[in-house]
């Protein structure tokens, strides 16, 4: 018997056939069976789609799309108060909120608001590894990068007021990646 365009046959072959070369002896899965593969697919992509919007939601970009989009959405320009003796580079609220936060640990989250938390950054330019700290500043309620920013990335990289940098979050390597945009 020959498989029907309803079932799927189970044996491999090469090129296109429209029937099971196996006949009446085949063992090709029922439309029954055929049905539940299709559901458990619908579900799989179903969950599939929403864990990619929730990425284009908070990155602004699909993995499925990296290829043609910039992922890229942490840029600033740098002021003088990011290169000045605070040490600090400053985030606004939304990208901290947005990009930041959501790839935190439970445990980072917490000690993001007392000490703050150590966060990895890859510098793409110069192939180097470096920590900084991460941290919400209550008395301007602001989110910042201390400790070692000044030392491993101004002075370092010769930052200056208006050149741009931009980071972007590693889900393969859990760290950021920073890079120089531009330079004055």
């Amino acid at each position: 018997m020959a498989c029907v365009p309803e079932t799927i046959c189970t044996h491999l072959t090469l090129g296109t056939l429209d029937v099971c070369p196996y006949g009446k002896e085949s063992s090709c899965s029922t439309t029954v069976e055929n049905d539940n593969a299709r559901r458990r697919h619908h579900r799989a992509g179903n969950e599939l789609a929403a864990a990619a919007a929730e990425q284009r939601r908070r990155w602004g970009y699909s993995p499925e799309l990296m290829l043609c989009d910039d992922p890229w959405k942490i840029t600033k320009k740098l002021t003088q108060s990011d290169l000045g003796y605070l040490s600090r580079l400053l985030i606004s609220k939304d990208l901290a909120e947005d990009l930041v936060l959501p790839v935190l640990t439970p445990e980072q989250r917490v000690a993001l608001y007392q000490n703050g938390t150590q966060i990895l950054i890859w510098d793409m330019d110069t192939q180097s590894l470096h920590y900084l700290v991460f941290k919400f500043w209550v008395s301007s309620r602001s989110y910042v990068f201390i400790d070692n920013w000044t030392k491993d990335f101004v002075k370092r990289r010769g930052l200056k007021k208006g050149d741009e940098i931009k980071l972007h979050w590693d889900p393969y390597k859990k760290c950021f990646d920073f890079s120089v945009l531009y330079s004055n």
